[in-house]
């Protein structure tokens, strides 16, 4: 009986090292081809790699207006159930559709070549094209949480302006929770405070639904008009993030 038991064991140790060396292979082959695949593959990829590498979704839902990020969260959080082992072998199958050759690596004594354990995040569903400085907006600085880049650009003309996709600096930076530029543009650049996206929503809408506390009670603290409603009749309260943020906004009156 002993030795079926240890038959098992190294049976079970063998299948679970073949399936580590072909998932790690697997996230090298698409770290190098991510460019050349649609969204939603990606993102369905982007899902089963963060359960495999960091376990549960543990991580706080982002804005509803901070798609990108709204999107790989919820296809991380959708796995939540899964176990690692069946997350890897999904993410296997779907790169060997791509065309990846996954089979083991064999050295010249015919044993098989371990690869490290993946440690690095792949940056899966970066849409948003790499600039140089020259081609930067005040937007792209405020979306990088670059204070200082802020300071030199923003100015009379662009502080209350709205981005092409509609939502202005003070959106931006209170989704990002980059409260020292909210500070910044509010305290010494005349911000309007309850400037509205082209969905009517305010900076106090988007740090609420992110649950951005300190940017919801420095808004509030500074003016920011808690009744006002979005085109879908909702105030920063509807849209709170949890309790917390309904406690902050209710404790101003």
């Amino acid at each position: 009986m002993s030795d079926i038991s240890l038959s098992e064991d190294e049976d079970e140790s063998g299948s679970s090292e073949v399936l580590h060396t072909k998932f790690n292979k697997a996230a090298d082959f698409i770290q190098k081809q991510h460019s050349n695949l649609e969204q939603d593959i990606l993102l369905q990829l982007y899902g089963l790699y963060k359960q495999v590498t960091s376990g549960k979704c543990d991580s706080p839902k982002p804005s509803i207006f901070n798609f990108q990020a709204k999107a790989k969260w919820e296809a991380w959080n959708k796995l939540q159930f899964t176990s690692k082992e069946e997350c890897m072998q999904k993410y296997i199958e779907i790169v060997e559709k791509l065309g990846a050759d996954l089979e083991e690596i064999s050295n010249s004594s015919g044993n098989k070549t371990k690869t490290q354990w993946v440690c690095h995040s792949v940056p899966l569903i970066e849409t948003q094209d790499t600039k140089t400085d020259s081609c930067k907006t005040i937007f792209d600085y405020v979306k990088e949480e670059n204070l200082e880049k802020v300071k030199i650009f923003v100015n009379a003309d662009n502080v209350n302006q709205l981005d092409e996709t509609g939502i202005g600096i003070i959106h931006w930076a209170a989704d990002r929770n980059s409260l020292d530029i909210l500070e910044y543009i509010i305290e010494h650049c005349s911000a309007n405070i309850n400037l509205r996206d082209t969905e009517q929503q305010t900076a106090l809408h988007y740090a609420s639904s992110c649950g951005h506390n300190k940017c919801v009670e420095f808004l509030l603290k500074h003016g920011a008009n808690k009744e006002l409603s979005d085109d879908a009749g909702q105030t920063s309260l509807d849209v709170a993030f949890d309790e917390s943020v309904k406690s902050l906004i209710l404790s101003f009156q």
